[in-house]
């Protein structure tokens, strides 16, 4: 996985995020959900270093340009 960072929206409680740290430790994950329950739930239960929960829509946050490594 060439990306240092990975956004997952509509996460959920995100169960997956917590099991692909696992697999890359070395990369940062976010999720997105504009629910406010599975976002505190996801915190409570997998929030550790490099993972991290945002309450949000995706459709109406905004995000930095991709960019391609050199």
């Amino acid at each position: 996985m060439a990306a240092r960072s990975v956004l997952d929206a509509g996460c959920g409680n995100e169960y997956h995020l917590s099991r692909l740290k696992t697999h890359f430790p070395d990369k940062a994950f976010t999720g997105l959900d504009r629910s406010p329950e599975p976002i505190a739930q996801a915190r409570s239960r997998y929030g550790a270093r490099g993972l991290r929960f945002e309450l949000g829509d995706f459709m109406e946050t905004r995000r930095p340009e991709a960019t391609t490594p050199s």
